[in-house]
C-alpha cells in the first residue's frame, strides 16, 4: 500500500470541504463551485491533491476522493473490486461477478458487476481503466453479503446463495437464462446449497416473478424436490411474468403463471399447463 504525502492544513481543509460536497466523482467545475475558485485554480489543487495521493484520476478531469483507509494504488483496474466497491459505495460485487468467484460459471466476463443504492446515470461505465455494469438496488436489499480480502482491503460480495437470487430477479445479469440455470444446477451440488435459504432470501427481495422463475426451472430440468416446488408456489404473485424478459415468450405455463420461449419447450419436464 503506497503511504500518502502530507498536505499542508489549507489544503486538507479543501479536501474536506470537497469530499463532503461531492456525490461521486468530482470534476473542476464542481471543485471550482465547492472552493469559489475560478476553474483554472480549482484544477491546480486538484491535480495536487492527485499527485499527493488523496485523490484518484479515474480519466480525463475526473477524480474520486481515497477513503482513508484505502490507497490510490488500491483503487486502480489492477482490481476492479477495490475500485468499484469504492466509487459507487455502499455497493457490493454480484451477479457475473460473483458466479465467478464462488465457481458458480465458466464463463470470464469483461466487466465487473456492481450493485450500488445510489442513482446512477449510467449502467455501463469504465473508470480508472476498468469496465463495470451497474445495478441500482435498495439499500434495505443489501443482505446475503459476505467480506472478502482483495490484497489488504475488504469488500463485500454476494453470497452463493444470494447471488443465485439476484440472478432469478435479473436472469440478464448472468448472462440471460441458461447461463442463469446451469449456475443453480452448480450451486445444487455445492456443499453449501440451501433450499431453506434460497427460498427465504427470494421471499425478501418481496418480488414473486423470483418464485415462478425459480420453481419453472427447478421442475423442468427435475433439480429440486417437492417441498422446495410447493414452497415456491405459496409465493406465486399475481399477474404473469417472463422467464427471460430479454427473450420472446409465446408459451405460457400456467401453473407457473410464466411466460417463455420456444427454446424451453424440448426440455424434458417443462409442462405447459
Amino acid at each position: 500500500m503506497s503511504i500518502r504525502r502530507g498536505i499542508t492544513a489549507d489544503g486538507r481543509d479543501r479536501l474536506r470541504l470537497l469530499t463532503r460536497n461531492a456525490k461521486g466523482p468530482i470534476n473542476r467545475d464542481l471543485a471550482a463551485k465547492v472552493w469559489s475558485v475560478p476553474t483554472a485554480q480549482a484544477t491546480r489543487w486538484l491535480i495536487d491533491l492527485a499527485n499527493a495521493g488523496w485523490l484518484l484520476r479515474v480519466k480525463r478531469g475526473s477524480y474520486l476522493a481515497v477513503p482513508a483507509d484505502i490507497s490510490a494504488s488500491d483503487m486502480t483496474a489492477e482490481d476492479p473490486w477495490i475500485l468499484g466497491s469504492a466509487l459507487f459505495a455502499p455497493a457490493y460485487i454480484g451477479g457475473w461477478s460473483a458466479l465467478e468467484h464462488w465457481e458458480l460459471t465458466e464463463q470470464v466476463f469483461a466487466s465487473t458487476m456492481v450493485f450500488t443504492s445510489k442513482r446512477v446515470r449510467k449502467t455501463s461505465t469504465e473508470l480508472g481503466g476498468a469496465r463495470f455494469q451497474i445495478r441500482t438496488i435498495d439499500q434495505g436489499k443489501f443482505f446475503g453479503l459476505k467480506s472478502v480480502w482483495r490484497g489488504s482491503t475488504r469488500v463485500q460480495v454476494s453470497d452463493p446463495t444470494r447471488t443465485m437470487i439476484d440472478l432469478f430477479n435479473d436472469p440478464s445479469i448472468g448472462g440471460g437464462i441458461r447461463p442463469t440455470t446451469e449456475a443453480l444446477q452448480i450451486y445444487l451440488r455445492r456443499n453449501d446449497s440451501d433450499l431453506k435459504l434460497l427460498t427465504r432470501y427470494a421471499a425478501d427481495m418481496s418480488n414473486g416473478a423470483i418464485f415462478k422463475r425459480l420453481g419453472f426451472v427447478a421442475e423442468s430440468l427435475g433439480i429440486a424436490d417437492s417441498r422446495f416446488i410447493e414452497e415456491c408456489q405459496a409465493h406465486l404473485s399475481k399477474g404473469f411474468s417472463k422467464l427471460d424478459p430479454t427473450l420472446e415468450s409465446k408459451n405460457l405455463s400456467t401453473k407457473w403463471r410464466l411466460w417463455y420461449p420456444d427454446s424451453w419447450k424440448n426440455e424434458e419436464r417443462v409442462r405447459d399447463r
